[in-house]
């Protein structure tokens, strides 16, 4: 066994909810991997055992763990979404790196997330001067980008450089490391790079599309593009089972009911399903909110001639590898003229530029084997902010025991001291007194 072996807490969503997440994917393709290199325990918010095959526990016991046998690394993996909840607690009690598949939010997380003083706990690593802010006032709330996760992370991953860049622009005191470094990086989402190309038969051009409902998804300006083609077509639209009422409204209005098969259930088994038999996928999204992955690159990695907004993630993919398309007046047109190139060159000439792309890109071995060189790299750094985050904490926990004391016994007028006759033998059993 290597000595430069790293014991690794690996907080992530499993998919338990029946919602297929982009974290929950990307662990099933990358853990196997990287236990390879370094030594993984994953915990979840379920205390059933993961698929991953790794040792799994449940997130509230990943503290005390820690304190028994420390991890060298908390590594968090973040997205949009009420299932990583729990993930976005534990980055304020153990900083450790995170891996974004999104910067804006529409989930506020619960109250004590959103409504915490992270700033003040930022100055106070910085300047141990600083007094613990005061509960009487509400604090500062700074939504919807992620700038309390991104800012007690002492190093931060993302799998988008367009977030990536985005990230850069924010403004906000952050966790440092040794030298004031905090490192901001971009990590792919990995795919399976042995999944097969589709194969492509017919005269019909058979459409996929994996785009949402709403406006941001673009169906609004495709599908009327896509009734003026001139060669016969068919499209497959998956969509989440909360919008499959919306999907066919949308069809509906702008009748081509006939032409159009609704799939719900937004996973990546029926994904792939759908593109073993298309010939254009449509990834249009125009929106801060929400991400691409992992479907569009299932569709370049399958071959398949793949359509993007030129906005938000879209402008991630080089136009060597994707089609894109402006927003606006006149994209339902630009989308029914790359349909005609598609017929006019062939499914397999579109769509093999991409495929090369993501398989330099996506590769989960190459990702893995470069994440734990990276996790080596940084563990002193990550060390260095624990350390210093911990000695914060107890000097927290020792605030709040005086506070408390001085709550509990200061109407007592008699000997008996409350405050050390019936908590301190409660809050020795919890660890918080000697």
């Amino acid at each position: 066994m290597s000595t430069n072996r790293l014991r690794v807490a690996w907080f992530t969503d499993t998919g338990s909810s029946g919602v297929e997440t982009v974290s929950a994917y990307s662990s099933g393709l990358l853990l196997p991997e990287l236990a390879r290199h370094h030594d993984v325990e994953v915990f979840t918010d379920t205390s059933a055992a993961s698929n991953f095959g790794l040792q799994s526990s449940h997130y509230l016991t990943a503290h005390r763990k820690h304190q028994r046998t420390p991890f060298d690394i908390f590594f968090y993996q973040l997205e949009d979404s009420r299932a990583c909840r729990f993930v976005r607690g534990h980055i304020g009690l153990v900083p450790g790196i995170t891996w974004l598949h999104d910067l804006f939010y529409n989930d506020l997380g619960p109250e004590a997330f959103h409504t915490s003083p992270w700033e003040t706990s930022i100055a106070q690593y910085h300047d141990p001067s600083v007094m613990f802010y005061d509960r009487s006032k509400a604090p500062h709330q700074l939504w919807p980008r992620a700038y309390r996760e991104t800012s007690l992370s002492p190093v931060v991953l993302f799998s988008s450089p367009w977030a990536r860049n985005e990230y850069r622009r924010m403004v906000s005191a952050r966790l440092e490391g040794l030298r004031g470094e905090h490192p901001a990086e971009v990590l792919p989402v990995p795919v399976r790079v042995d999944t097969a190309v589709a194969a492509r038969t017919g005269d019909v051009l058979r459409i996929a599309s994996a785009s949402v409902t709403g406006i941001e998804g673009r169906m609004h300006k495709v599908l009327p593009g896509l009734r003026g083609l001139s060669s016969p077509w068919a499209l497959t639209w998956m969509v989440a089972p909360d919008e499959e009422r919306a999907a066919r409204e949308l069809v509906e209005e702008f009748g081509v009911s006939s032409l159009v098969t609704i799939v719900t259930g937004k996973t990546s088994e029926n994904w792939r399903s759908i593109l073993s038999a298309s010939d254009l996928a449509l990834h249009l999204h125009a929106s801060v909110f929400g991400r691409l992955a992992p479907f569009a690159q299932i569709s370049l990695l399958m071959g398949v001639p793949t359509v993007m907004s030129f906005a938000a993630q879209g402008e991630d993919f080089p136009e060597s590898a994707v089609f894109h398309v402006v927003p606006g007046s006149h994209e339902g047109l630009q989308v029914k003229e790359i349909a005609e190139v598609v017929v006019r060159r062939g499914a397999t000439a579109c769509g093999a530029n991409g495929r090369r792309f993501v398989l330099e890109a996506n590769d989960p071995v190459k990702l893995a084997h470069r994440l734990a060189s990276l996790l080596t790299e940084w563990a002193p750094h990550v060390a260095y902010v624990m350390d210093r985050w911990e000695r914060l904490r107890q000097r927290g926990q020792r605030a709040l025991l005086d506070e408390v004391r001085v709550l509990v016994d200061k109407d007592d007028q008699s000997s008996m001291n409350p405050f050390r006759r019936v908590l301190s033998e409660p809050l020795r059993e919890l660890g918080w007194m000697k």
